[in-house]
């Protein structure tokens, strides 16, 4: 399937977009407002920026309040991450009560936040069908057509339509996937002990480069991005018309529980928003995509310079044949009748989120933006149900309560393999059924830890 691309025009603009504005909003503008609010009520663009930046754009002469403009494009990036965190949570419980209609629907939409929130830490809005992208001169450029595939003649043409919100946003990330600013924004993500993901794969005499390696994994999960626009039927199918008549097979009790659980098991927090266990496993993804099935002990210890207990643990974990369940979903290409398509999204959204929060996490990290009451104190007591917690710390060692649910349930799983259903598994896992859908954990930890 050949996927919409955007014009060579706007190719440059997307090179020139300014990510040091976006940290720079938040070490000034963000600080000074005191970190009580993402973006000041005064903010032009703060509500219907889509609508208010068209009718400023389109005057004569132009009214666009670049300033405000870049302020609102910053703070989207936290906020659509969060909202991101939201939409997979309520997919998380779709999927958990065997909607799985409702599931794929959700997930959509939280690869969508997680794509506009990826998009705009990089200095690139996402709006309705004028995309303003940021430049390190604190002016922008506008992105507002792609070139489609022609069926009939076989080649690409311009389209004579704007592109809106869900047809601008694949063309924007696979352009972007090919770029050195993504490769770089890969590598200081994926870092275990450290050691920054190029450093792992020279240690491992990688065949494959960051570059490449970013660019594949954001074709692997954006790929819905992509898909359900061209197949914007199939798409429209299961957003509106009655699921009732179109019942397909769920998937089996067990793999949803043991998805569920899994996808837990990456996000035990650590100090500085990161999730250790995800990073070593998409480090093994990376290497393992790299067709490099022998790895050299002996060079991984000299090149990293790591102890030989630590050097061992990894060869034993590079050699380890088992994959993870999310991994392997979120490469697979099910069709979207298959029961393991809801996991198969789900899988997805969850890496483009993890991306996504590590970006945004980023940016306050340069920043030295460290004050977040506002946002999660507020979830905690709300969204999560989890009562008052002071302090980061004591938010962090809510792990140690979603620990003990995800063990209760995989023990339940696995002493009622027959004749159960997710009813019964809500019905005798009452505080687990309320708790691990709850994945707006993860956007506090990724964020405010």
């Amino acid at each position: 399937m050949s996927f919409d691309k955007l014009l060579e025009a706007d190719q440059r603009h997307i090179d020139g977009a300014s990510r040091s504005e976006i940290t720079k909003y938040f070490s000034d503008e963000f600080t000074r407002n005191g970190g009580s609010e993402w973006l000041s009520t005064n903010n032009r663009y703060i509500v219907d920026a889509a609508e208010k930046f068209k009718i400023d754009f389109d005057a004569n002469p132009k009214t666009v309040d670049c300033r405000g403009l870049i302020s609102y494009i910053s703070a989207s990036a936290p906020t659509h991450l969060i909202d991101g965190w939201s939409f997979y949570s309520r997919a998380v419980e779709a999927l958990l009560r065997g909607d799985s209609g409702a599931a794929i629907h959700l997930a959509y939409y939280t690869e969508l936040r997680a794509a506009m929130s990826i998009l705009a830490s990089e200095g690139i809005g996402v709006f309705k069908n004028k995309h303003p992208i940021i430049t390190s001169d604190k002016s922008y450029e506008v992105v507002n057509k792609v070139i489609g595939w022609d069926k009939d003649s076989g080649a690409y043409k311009r389209n004579p339509d704007t592109a809106g919100t869900h047809r601008i946003v694949w063309p924007l990330l696979a352009y972007w996937s090919k770029t050195h600013k993504a490769s770089d924004l890969i590598n200081s993500i994926i870092r275990p002990e450290g050691i920054e993901l190029s450093n792992w794969l020279n240690a491992t005499k990688s065949h494959t480069s960051g570059l490449a390696i970013s660019e594949y994994l954001f074709s692997k999960w954006g790929i819905d991005l992509a898909n359900l626009h061209e197949d914007h039927q199939n798409r429209n199918i299961v957003s509106y018309q009655p699921s009732e008549l179109r019942i397909t097979k769920d998937p089996p009790i067990d793999d949803v529980l043991n998805f569920v659980c899994e996808t837990w098991s990456f996000l035990q927090p650590s100090p500085g928003g990161r999730f250790l266990d995800l990073e070593k496993a998409l480090l093994k993804h990376a290497i393992t995509v790299s067709s490099r099935s022998v790895i050299d002990k002996i060079l991984i210890k000299r090149e990293l310079n790591l102890s030989n207990d630590i050097t061992d643990s990894y060869c034993k974990f590079f050699d380890a044949k088992k994959i993870p369940l999310i991994l392997k979903l979120s490469i697979s290409g099910s069709d979207k009748s298959s029961p393991s398509y809801p996991m198969e999204i789900l899988a997805r959204s969850f890496l483009l989120l993890f991306i996504a929060t590590s970006s945004v996490k980023s940016h306050f990290s340069a920043a030295g933006a460290t004050e977040f009451e506002f946002f999660w104190k507020r979830f905690l007591s709300t969204r999560l149900c989890y009562g008052k917690a002071e302090t980061t710390e004591e938010a962090l060692i809510l792990w140690e309560d979603i620990s003990e649910i995800v063990d209760a349930t995989q023990a339940w799983s696995k002493e009622n393999k027959l004749a159960t259903t997710l009813g019964n598994w809500r019905k005798d896992n009452l505080l687990g059924a309320n708790q691990l859908p709850g994945f707006e954990l993860a956007a506090i930890w990724g964020l405010a830890a």
